[in-house]
């Protein structure tokens, strides 16, 4: 069965492999069609967490930023209202 897993990420398919071995641990195996459609919830589930990690990679978001580094000199609000919030 290891084979198969290996063949799952040879393909690139890393949701399914995760979930055949889930899959292929459990003491009562599912039908044939359970198994499919779970295959394939987990891939679909697995390449949606890749595209919105390559899509926040891609977007170069600014670092996190506190207030204590806040620069209120460039801000469109007061020291005051801004702190107070």
């Amino acid at each position: 069965m290891k084979a198969l897993i290996d063949q799952l990420i040879a393909l690139r398919l890393y949701g399914m492999a995760a979930c055949a071995e889930a899959l292929l641990a459990a003491r009562k195996p599912p039908s044939l069609t359970t198994a499919i459609k779970q295959l394939i919830d987990a891939e679909t589930v697995e390449r949606r967490v890749r595209s919105i990690q390559h899509q926040m990679r891609a977007s170069k978001f600014p670092h996190h930023k506190d207030f204590a580094t806040f620069d209120y000199g460039l801000a469109a609000c007061r020291t005051r209202a801004c702190k107070d919030w």
